[in-house]
């Protein structure tokens, strides 16, 4: 056994230290808890619009490719695209005109508007035949 003020002290378990108050201070009440699922069911439905819109306005620039008789290869979003305005999405497209030359283009589209504004369109190369290996 241990002699001096080791031997004296009794019950040093985490109830003597306070932990079990640590844990009922921070328990959330359901008024907290509710307020938590509103504000996380209001950012998902904001979330799942602004990602159909993306599609949508996606949709839009192949439509558009497709009226100027082109068929669309590569249609990528670029989020952080500057040319399109706070509201644009903006886009970097490959595509086949209808003489079979293959472009390079980017475009915005969006801002509570339908239509498409191309910005760039460079000719990149011919369309290779189909039944090359």
């Amino acid at each position: 056994m241990a002699d001096g003020p080791e031997a004296e002290v009794v019950g040093t378990g985490m109830a003597d230290i306070g932990v079990d108050s640590l844990h009922t201070g921070h328990a959330m009440s359901s008024a907290d808890q509710q307020v938590y699922v509103l504000l996380s069911t209001v950012l998902g439905i904001v979330a799942v619009l602004w990602f159909l819109d993306v599609v949508l306005c996606r949709e839009w620039v192949k439509n558009d490719l497709r009226e100027e008789c082109s068929r669309p290869l590569i249609v990528r979003w670029c989020p952080f695209g500057s040319w399109g305005g706070y509201y644009g999405c903006c886009f970097k497209v490959l595509f086949i005109d209808f003489k079979g030359l293959v472009h390079t283009a980017r475009c915005w589209t969006g801002g509570f508007r339908r239509g498409v504004i191309w910005m760039t369109d460079e000719a990149i190369g011919e369309k290779p035949p189909e039944d090359a290996p």
